[in-house]
């Protein structure tokens, strides 16, 4: 047989990657406009129903959030009558919370003590219930690991989302006008996720299927209802202590601290899971991509945050006016906190791509504990740096008990003989370049180290990220993991045919 032409293979390699890159900068790069955008033409008096939306929205999806689509991705053999059941799966859950919202409005509205926050609660009902219609049937380019398809439909939905929220916040000057936006840009995404797929999706609800989906997703359900909790419990708090207002300037700098680290880590996370989905039949490989990853976002990550800490200051009063210059400080500490996700969300990954959703979920309960230990302190706060403060600690203390109880995590800290020589002298070069200039050149020199070391070291994660892919794409097939499926699992699978 001969030999693959390597040239195609590369192309696609770089083609795949580009997609990667570009699409999280240009979606989180929108985003993080529309934010600053919303919050100077707003005020944080009047920015407090679209961070109730924000909140309730994201409640809503994550709480409810069945691990359809991570099981579809991970699954061996992918029929379309599991995939029509699964979309099947997530509309009617879109429907129930929809269901559900919009009579308990006011009362969540009496809850939050939140001018507006009834009607910024129905119109959520609205996001949430077109929301599930979109997405599922992207999982086969998952599958592919061609992530060209999802950006498209990513960046058109973060365009209209950036056109429609604050076209009407310009013509009508209320907070109500900019979620009504949002309303209807997620109409357009769910119209166009529709044009995009290859058929029109069927309505289906086959046993087989469900008792699958159920046995994989119920543990992920239990696990992603933690992970809300640990992750907006303190906005809750923070509104019940300190006021609505209080929740807007830090919705605000939680917003401003997490999307750069969305950006540098959603394209390692997003290729990373269908990659480890791959090779979970193969412990060497297994072990080796996710320990690069873990290692590619821990050196950019801290490059990243010497970035943020040196220009957010100057950026933040810039863009956002003095009416906005409490969330600095906030979005420092909150940007730390959100260091600690990606690395969270790898071992989670791990465990879900094996098929063991039960480590993921006990990841949670680490999680949990920590915040339980720390939720006296939450309601002790004053003020909003406060609350920040507590939730870096909780951040760390669970980031360090996740990796010393989980068995990859054990075995990540044990084995950086997998860090690759290209990414890792990139970033040992980076990070000396940052320490070498900081005594000596002054601020501007400084900042100006940090800012081509961060992007620097984060490239030469992703392309050590990519060749892993590559490798696993050329040497594996998603039907040759079928013999690889736990016993119960194959069991259920066949039942189909």
């Amino acid at each position: 047989m001969p030999e693959p032409d390597p040239i195609p293979a590369q192309r696609r390699l770089v083609h795949r990657l580009g997609w990667a890159v570009l699409a999280p900068l240009f979606t989180q790069g929108l985003g993080f406009a529309r934010i600053i955008l919303l919050a100077r033409l707003l005020g944080p008096e009047h920015y407090v129903p679209v961070a109730l939306a924000a909140l309730v929205t994201g409640a809503t999806t994550a709480i409810t959030a069945l691990g359809t689509r991570t099981f579809l991705i991970r699954v061996p053999l992918l029929s379309d009558a599991m995939l029509h059941t699964g979309w099947t799966l997530e509309v009617l859950k879109g429907c129930l919370i929809a269901g559900l919202l919009l009579p308990c409005a006011p009362d969540l509205a009496a809850w939050l003590k939140a001018p507006g926050a009834s009607d910024a609660v129905r119109v959520s009902a609205g996001i949430v219930l077109l929301a599930a219609f979109t997405g599922l049937y992207q999982v086969h380019h998952d599958r592919a690991l061609d992530p060209g398809p999802t950006a498209r439909l990513n960046a058109l939905g973060s365009a209209s989302d950036f056109a429609l929220s604050l076209g009407p916040v310009l013509l009508w000057h209320t907070p109500m006008a900019a979620l009504y936006g949002l309303l209807a840009s997620q109409a357009l995404k769910t119209l166009a996720s529709f044009v995009q797929m290859r058929r029109l999706p069927q309505p289906a609800l086959h046993r087989a299927d469900i008792a699958v989906i159920l046995r994989f997703s119920g543990w992920t359900l239990l696990s992603t209802a933690i992970a809300y909790a640990v992750n907006q419990w303190d906005q809750f708090t923070l509104t019940q202590s300190l006021g609505a207002s209080a929740l807007s300037g830090y919705q605000v700098a939680a917003t401003l601290a997490t999307t750069p680290m969305v950006f540098m880590s959603a394209p390692i996370y997003n290729l990373i899971f269908p990659t480890l989905a791959r090779q979970q039949g193969d412990a060497q490989r297994f072990r080796q991509t996710l320990s690069s990853a873990v290692w590619m976002l821990l050196a950019s990550g801290v490059l990243m945050l010497l970035v943020f800490v040196a220009l957010s200051p100057l950026v933040f009063d810039l863009a956002l006016g003095h009416r906005w210059s409490f969330v600095t400080t906030t979005a420092q500490l909150l940007f730390g906190a959100a260091l600690t996700r990606p690395l969270m969300s790898l071992l989670e990954s791990a465990s879900l791509a094996r098929g063991q959703a039960r480590k993921g979920m006990a990841i949670q309960l680490v999680r949990l504990a920590s915040l339980a230990c720390l939720t006296p302190a939450y309601l002790a706060s004053q003020d909003v740096e406060d609350f920040a403060r507590i939730t870096v600690a909780v951040s760390l203390v669970s980031l360090v008990a996740a990796y010393a109880v989980h068995e990859d995590g054990r075995g990540i800290w044990a084995r950086p003989a997998s860090w690759k020589p290209l990414a890792g002298h990139v970033s040992a070069a980076s990070l000396a370049l940052t320490v070498a200039c900081a005594p000596h050149g002054g601020a501007y020199a400084w900042h100006l180290a940090a800012a081509v070391a961060a992007p620097a070291a984060y490239l030469a994660a992703l392309w050590t990220i990519a060749r892993l892919i590559h490798d696993s794409a050329t040497c594996h097939s998603m039907e040759a993991l079928a013999a690889h499926a736990k016993p119960g699992i194959r069991k259920l699978l066949s039942r189909q045919h």
